[in-house]
């Protein structure tokens, strides 16, 4: 055989197969058989058009092999082999290498934990890198923040990765901190860059980086982002001491001096309630004739936000405000009395997140607004979010382990246009959800970066006790503890039993809800077959009952249960969702079992299909989940035997139409023929013969055996099996003889004995005369196939007293060469003759010199 592989080189683009041709030549002088396999990849990977081939001498045939190489296999060069395997002789394997290669492809990703940390000059993160790429990879983390305030340290500095391995890296981001004021929120990204040895150095043994900063102009897109929430050095608390201080030397002050009106303090926030009536009774100071205006309202509830501070500064000059005021009550605020120019607005409250107008964080990225001489812009819109806010509590009950609390936005609290729910909430009017978390053993909770201010519904809930709803208000940052919620064991009870068509059912599930109070059990088993019991059940309330169980449809009640009621004597009974057929299939030949029938049930346009066992209870079979009532046909099918279809009904209880389990006999879809070849012979009888070439042949198929030759009681015997029903000349052949052949008809499943009889088969005979003696006795007679002169014998044997020789059973038609020798004298005479099948050939032989006087003796016959 010849075998072709293109292309041998292929470079692998990713998310595309691979597609090689394989040319297998049969170079032999008969047909071939060959299989083709793939080696070096596993087999999902690949798809070939044919796996067997079989191929007239001197004929070629193409197959094209379908390779998908999956992603993640690591970049390089791999092998594959094309083996082509010869299945007759000379049973060459042939092996053709197909180098492919994988090219590199770098992917990484990047997360932090955690993603937020409060901290005050210097807050620690967990980096988690995973390298999901086909390479290994080196690669030196850095950090980007807008503002470029931020420091960010890396401990290792250099981390390398093979494919698909984690590293953990430690980031000590550091920044300014503030003296006193509102926490900073400064967000950053993550990303990283090329491993520079100049970046890294060495400090106690351990490798670290210098802080690197990324060029202005460059652009680096972060694969994680992280918030660093700065708090000042002197808190809320330390101010708000320090405001008291002042009021009340201020307030001492006035008493004693002017007499004047006592200026109160606000509770939430002194600092920042002393710098808001500062900034009012500041005003602008300006004496220009324009002026800005506005509203501040709270992300969160979307309300006006009253008490916020409004400063205004001379762009990129925000040292200290020109002018400050607080907005009122209804959110709107106003600083008349300015100049022509261009300002910025930054908006503290108590409890916000600072916001420069209009949604920066910072100065850098605020937006300036500019005024021209005389212009009113009082139409400034700002919303301010919440600092984030905590809840702490307990759950109290006598088993609190397993219950879930969930914070909602009350529905009245919600926005009414659609679409404006607050930042992280989620589902619609009523409730939308914030977050639920689970209660242990201990009851314990705590609920960390709630959305401030805000109002919200505690709702926790247990299957089989009754939920509990406490709504907390949350003022901006606060930090609310000591909240407590109840769970109420229920005291209903439902008995019952859970009927089928047959009688009780067990392993049922009831389920029994009522608002969010669900409670499960399982109908029992033991002697109290189909009874159950549900208990915990929270009373009053209406609960609806449903009863599931495989095979059966679902059926529901709905029960109404007073105060402490026990409601007993329930029945709910279920009907049959789906029937099923079985059977057992046999050959009608042997009555045997049917291992691996195809057995294909259809209704309309639903099919199912199954296959008859091969082990335990061989020939059955089984298929179920079918609808009722139906009728369905049912139709079964293999390789070697005769199709066959029978039509089922199943009615409503899921009994079918032919009274129990289907038993079908099917017939062979093949013939099978046998007998034994027999040859006469020269005395008129006849003989098994082996050895005798049978050919059964048709326009499509051709069959060929060969008769037994042993054991002696099987002498002449041949089988032909797998028959395809059909017309066919039977020819039977053997060596030295002519070959005989008759027409058969063959049906599916029949059995057909045919006993072919040959005529005699060709032999030689004569005698060998010394025209000196006469009659030679004794000689050796060798028999050789003209082609095989003198190398090779094909028969000998010795003239008797009269001088006969024979041969029998000669391969005709043949040419042969006979030769008469002695050890003595060697070869003495020989002859060339040829023989015809069944062919009875005489030569006669003479050798020597009559004696003088004599005359030669006279030869009967010649050749």
């Amino acid at each position: 055989m010849r075998v072709q592989v293109s292309p041998q080189r292929v470079e692998l683009i990713d998310g595309q197969p691979i597609t090689v041709t394989i040319t297998v030549t049969n170079t032999a002088e008969v047909i071939g058989g060959y299989h083709l396999r793939v080696l070096g990849a596993d087999p999902s990977w690949v798809i070939l058009e044919a796996e067997n081939l079989s191929l007239f001498p001197d004929t070629t045939q193409t197959v094209r092999a379908l390779i998908n190489i999956p992603q993640g296999i690591g970049a390089g060069g791999r092998r594959l082999a094309i083996q082509v395997r010869e299945l007759t002789p000379p049973r060459s394997i042939s092996i053709t290498e197909v180098d492919l290669l994988v090219p590199a492809h770098e992917a990484l990703t990047m997360r932090l934990e955690p993603m937020t940390v409060v901290a005050g000059k210097r807050g620690s993160f967990g980096v988690v890198l995973a390298n999901t790429g086909n390479t290994s990879v080196a690669v030196r983390p850095i950090g980007i923040d807008d503002e470029n305030k931020m420091g960010f340290q890396f401990v290792p500095a250099v981390i390398s990765l093979a494919p698909g391995d984690h590293a953990i890296a430690d980031l000590r981001a550091t920044a300014p901190r503030r003296w006193f004021g509102s926490p900073v929120v400064r967000p950053f990204g993550l990303a990283v860059a090329p491993v520079d040895p100049d970046h890294v150095i060495v400090e106690d043994d351990t490798a670290v980086a210098e802080p690197v900063r990324p060029k202005p102009q460059a652009v680096i897109e972060p694969l994680a982002l992280g918030t660093f929430l700065q708090k000042p050095r002197l808190g809320r608390g330390a101010l708000a001491l320090l405001g008291l201080i002042v009021a009340v030397t201020v307030f001492a002050a006035v008493i004693t001096i002017a007499l004047s009106k006592l200026v109160g303090a606000s509770v939430a926030d002194r600092n920042l309630a002393i710098q808001v009536a500062a900034a009012r009774d500041a005003g602008t100071g300006g004496g220009g004739s324009s002026a800005l205006g506005g509203t501040v309202t709270s992300l969160t509830t979307n309300k006006p936000a009253g008490g916020v501070a409004v400063e205004i500064f001379q762009v990129n000059q925000v040292g200290s405000p020109l002018a400050s005021t607080a907005t009122a009550d209804d959110g709107s605020w106003k600083l008349p009395g300015l100049s022509a120019g261009k300002y910025q607005l930054r908006f503290r409250g108590a409890g916000f997140a600072e916001v420069w107008f209009p949604a920066a964080l910072t100065a850098a990225d605020a937006q300036p607004i500019e005024l021209k001489s005389g212009q009113q812009r009082t139409d400034l819109a700002v919303v301010l979010g919440g600092l984030p806010a905590t809840i702490t509590g307990q759950v109290i009950g006598t088993d609190p382990a397993g219950a879930i609390l969930t914070v909602q936005v009350p529905a009245d609290q919600l926005p009414t246009d659609a679409g404006t729910l607050p930042p992280g909430i989620t589902g619609t009017v009523p409730g939308g959800t914030v977050t639920s978390v689970p209660i242990s053993s201990s009851g314990l909770f705590t609920i960390n970066d709630l959305a401030s201010p805000a109002v919200y519904d505690l709702v926790v809930s247990k299957p089989g006790f009754a939920s509990d709803t406490q709504r907390v208000d949350l003022a901006g940052g606060e930090n609310r503890s000591g909240i407590s919620l109840r769970l109420r064991t229920g005291d209903g009870s439902i008995t019952g039993t859970i009927t089928g068509p047959d009688g009780p059912l067990g392993e049922a599930v009831i389920t029994a809800t009522s608002g969010q109070n669900t409670i499960r059990t399982v109908s029992l088993t033991n002697q109290q077959v189909g009874q159950f019991i549900l208990r915990g059940l929270v009373t009053p309330a209406t609960y609806t009952v449903t009863v599931t169980l495989d095979g059966f449809s679902t059926a529901s009640s709905s029960l109404t249960l007073g105060a402490g009621q026990a409601l007993q004597g329930v029945q709910l009974g279920l009907a049959k969702a789906s029937g099923s057929l079985s059977g057992q299939v046999t050959t009608l030949a042997a009555g045997a079992p049917a291992p691996g029938v195809t057995v294909t049930v259809t209704a309309g346009e639903k099919t199912i299909s199954t296959v008859t066992q091969s082990a335990g209870n061989v020939g059955s079979w089984t298929v179920a989940g079918l609808p009722i009532p139906s009728t369905y046909t049912v139709t079964f099918s293999r390789a070697d035997l005769q199709s066959q279809t029978v039509a089922v009904s199943l009615d409503a209880a899921g009994n079918p139409s032919s009274g129990g389990a289907l038993t079908v006999g099917m017939q062979s879809a093949f013939a099978i023929i046998h007998g034994t070849v027999t040859q006469q012979s020269t005395s008129g009888g006849g003989r098994a013969v082996g050895e005798a070439s049978v050919t059964l042949a048709s326009a499509t198929d051709t069959y060929l055996v060969t008769t037994a030759s042993t054991p002696a009681s099987a002498l002449g015997r041949f089988e032909i099996r797998g028959v395809t029903p059909g017309t066919y000349t039977l020819s039977v052949a053997r060596k030295g003889t002519r070959a005989t052949s008759v027409i058969i008809t063959v049906t599916a499943g029949q059995v057909l004995e045919f006993n072919p009889v040959l005529i005699q088969p060709a032999t030689l005979s004569g005698t060998v005369t010394d025209r000196a003696a006469g009659v030679a006795a004794g000689v050796k007679v060798t028999l050789y196939q003209a082609s095989q002169y003198p190398s090779t014998v094909y028969q000998t044997t010795t003239t008797d007293l009269n001088g006969f020789y024979s041969f029998a059973d000669l391969d005709a038609p043949q040419a042969y060469v006979v030769e008469v020798s002695t050890p003595a004298t060697g070869a003495l005479v020989s002859s060339t003759f040829s023989l015809g099948a069944s062919e009875a050939g005489l030569v006669n032989l003479v050798f020597g010199v009559a004696p003088i006087g004599q005359p030669t003796p006279a030869v009967p016959g010649g050749p």
